[in-house]
């Protein structure tokens, strides 16, 4: 049985904001724009076989991009919660004694 992976590179110098009501981020700064793609296969043997790459049209910077931040949010709630309700018990059981 073999596998493939496929791996591309973007480097960026620069930093991203954040727009939270849109759930998106913006990069501002350069860009070197993708590298060629390379497909690595792995068999049963293990010895990798890499593939020529390819050269995809590069997708500029400053473009908004969807978050996890949805994933995120409700997740820190829950700690949050979690956290404080903790606190509380402890609380209340030292001032029971």
């Amino acid at each position: 049985m073999a596998a493939n992976w496929t791996c591309g590179v973007d480097a960026r110098i620069g930093y991203y904001t954040v727009d939270m009501p849109q759930c998106a981020e913006y990069f501002t700064g350069e860009t070197s724009g993708w590298s060629k793609t390379y497909t690595l296969t792995v068999g049963e043997s293990q010895s990798p076989t890499p593939s020529p790459g390819t050269m995809p049209t590069p997708t500029p910077g400053g473009e908004p991009k969807q978050t996890v931040l949805w994933r995120i949010v409700p997740a820190l709630a829950l700690i949050v919660i979690v956290v404080g309700a903790g606190l509380g018990l402890l609380i209340y059981l030292a001032r029971k004694k």
